[in-house]
């Protein structure tokens, strides 16, 4: 949404910004000699120019420094620096996560007491990119994802189901969120409830985008 910066310290210059989430990130850049006050204001209006607006995924592009403004040339060093540890910031916000809870209630289920089953299973739960390009097949979609059993490419995931759907800021898709379990799940309820999570997830992010 909008990027901030201030004098932190001689040699540092304090970073902030600010998501469309309300998530704030900050980073300290060291710099050889602070800009004077007056500065700032220029070099901050030039920077958000750039970025906001932008999803974190065209930051990097948006900030390499091509043609810097004739009144900013004396700051050009200092916006490369800028630029450099923004880029870093959305790298970093933008990596594919994915977060697990409950895998311990797959071990009550009865399809895999089969210890093989169950361990190639949690490996795969494991290697989260295979479970990201699971869920990333819902992208997009703001309807619900259902991949039951062989449908799943990856082989070891085919001993169960993935309900999935999308979760969105406003309208852009922000993330995955989904139910992994045996194929003879109920997928009434458990459609009903990632959906309705996923709802109330993308109303608070959107509330929170807008505040």
């Amino acid at each position: 949404r909008r990027v901030y910066l201030s004098v932190a310290s001689p040699r540092h210059l304090l970073l902030v910004t600010l998501l469309s989430t309300g998530h704030v990130e900050h980073r300290l850049i060291e710099i050889e000699t602070a800009p004077p006050e007056s500065a700032l204001a220029p070099l901050t209006n030039y920077v958000n120019a750039l970025v906001e607006g932008h999803d974190l995924a065209d930051v990097e592009r948006l900030t390499r420094v091509q043609d810097v403004p004739a009144d900013l040339s004396a700051h050009a060093g200092l916006l490369a620096r800028i630029f450099h540890t923004l880029g870093q910031v959305a790298r970093a916000l933008v990596e594919r996560r994915v977060f697990l809870e409950g895998t311990n209630q797959l071990l009550r289920q009865p399809e895999f007491q089969d210890v093989q089953r169950l361990e190639a299973l949690l490996d795969a739960l494991e290697q989260h990119t295979v479970l990201y390009q699971a869920l990333s097949r819902a992208l997009g979609d703001f309807g619900v994802t259902i991949i039951i059993g062989a449908e799943n490419e990856y082989e070891p995931m085919q001993e169960c189901s993935v309900i999935a759907t999308t979760y969105h800021i406003g309208t852009r898709p922000a993330g995955y969120l989904g139910v992994v379990g045996p194929t003879r799940m109920n997928y009434d309820r458990a459609t009903a409830a990632v959906s309705l999570m996923a709802q109330n997830l993308s109303q608070m992010l959107t509330n929170l985008s807008l505040a």
